[in-house]
């Protein structure tokens, strides 16, 4: 921390969002905030999505651009992106398609990590459905879990609440068991849903007061993209979903050091 301000890294994880990629990376790059990076994870893109990304290296020095090899899924990126990320800090999740609504996010994140001393957040969006469409406030579907929730560790069996914007030390997402993230009928990460496969972990491994929810609206889903989960395979997002809602809860750790 320096003169009170945390380090961030945010870390993007995408495929084929040339469409919005230049509007995510310059709603990250001109956060007003000291000191923070940004990880960008390309999986595999087909169209011009690395390209432009990779344009705005040559600008901004606390960008990285990597592109995969092989196909990976997005639980995979990340997590690729969380090991990057510097020991200690603080990582803030976007999607490569959509972006944040100003310049001040990363200084609401900080504030809460300072006053409340939490391990990860959580929170609530506006939602955009394209041009000349008025955003949409998501709000009234997201609010803090309950305190039984937290204290019984019965994540996996409310209705989600763990969404945007996500945000978390790194050390608390390298606790999880990668094994917990991938879907045994492939073997691989889960194709649908990653932000559960991670999330539940983290929610569990918090003491009741570690895991906060920002009611600001902090993030901009985007509902117009192709790449948005509720216009793919609703039968097996159903699927993933049921399988990583009955794993068992993880056990709750006293420290992250």
């Amino acid at each position: 921390m320096i003169n009170g301000f945390k380090y961030i890294s945010i870390i993007i994880s995408t495929r084929n969002s040339e469409k919005y990629i230049e509007k995510c990376l310059t709603s990250a790059l001109t956060q007003d905030y000291p000191y923070f990076d940004v990880v960008f994870l390309d999986a595999q893109s087909t169209d011009k999505t690395f390209e432009l990304a990779k344009n705005f290296e040559t600008k901004y020095s606390n960008l990285r651009c990597f592109k995969n090899d092989i196909r990976k899924y997005q639980g995979e990126n990340i997590r690729i992106g969380v090991e990057m990320s510097n020991p200690g800090s603080i990582c803030c999740h976007l999607d490569g398609d959509d972006w944040y609504p100003h310049n001040m996010v990363l200084q609401r994140v900080n504030s809460e990590y300072n006053k409340t001393n939490c391990w990860m957040t959580y929170g609530t969006y506006t939602e955009y459905f394209g041009e000349n469409i008025p955003l949409k406030d998501a709000s009234w579907h997201y609010h803090e879990y309950p305190l039984d929730v937290c204290q019984n560790k019965t994540y996996r069996q409310h209705s989600w609440l763990a969404s945007h914007l996500r945000t978390h030390y790194r050390e608390l997402f390298l606790n999880i068991d990668q094994e917990d993230m991938k879907d045994p009928k492939t073997k691989n990460y889960v194709s649908f849903a990653p932000d559960l496969s991670f999330q539940f972990p983290m929610l569990e491994m918090c003491p009741v007061d570690k895991s906060r929810y920002i009611p600001d609206i902090l993030y901009v889903y985007n509902r117009e993209t192709e790449n948005n989960e509720s216009k793919q395979n609703q039968s097996e997002i159903d699927r993933i979903e049921k399988m990583l809602r009955n794993k068992t809860p993880y056990k709750t750790i006293e420290s992250l050091w």
